[in-house]
């Protein structure tokens, strides 16, 4: 963004295999007492990876509620389930940041 002069991204999306914790951790740690700079958040989440308990997911997703990020959907990711453990492990969420004056979806 900086790069090419942007302040702001309509839609992020995000497919990183459990990397989206620290990535989105980083980004919020980036914007902390700032406005996120997107409109929406694509992201496909791996919940309870290696070493991430409900508490601490609890903890990172109330902090990106603070941004003002809110759940608009989410459906399961069941690829787990045919191909490698049997359980699953994945879900799609979409956020919509309500604190975002940019975004079209409130115009």
């Amino acid at each position: 963004m900086r790069e090419h002069g942007h302040t702001y991204v309509d839609i992020v999306k995000m497919d990183i295999e459990g990397d989206e914790f620290p990535a989105l951790t980083t980004l919020m740690d980036e914007y902390a007492d700032k406005e996120l700079p997107i409109g929406q958040l694509l992201v496909e989440v791996h919940h309870f990876g290696e070493n991430q308990t409900v508490q601490e997911f609890a903890q990172w997703w109330a902090r990106l509620e603070g941004f003002g990020m809110r759940p608009a959907w989410c459906e399961a990711n069941l690829i787990t389930v045919t191909w490698e453990t049997g359980y699953p492990c994945c879900a799609e969420y979409v956020w919509l940041n309500t604190q975002d004056e940019k975004n079209i979806l409130w115009a």
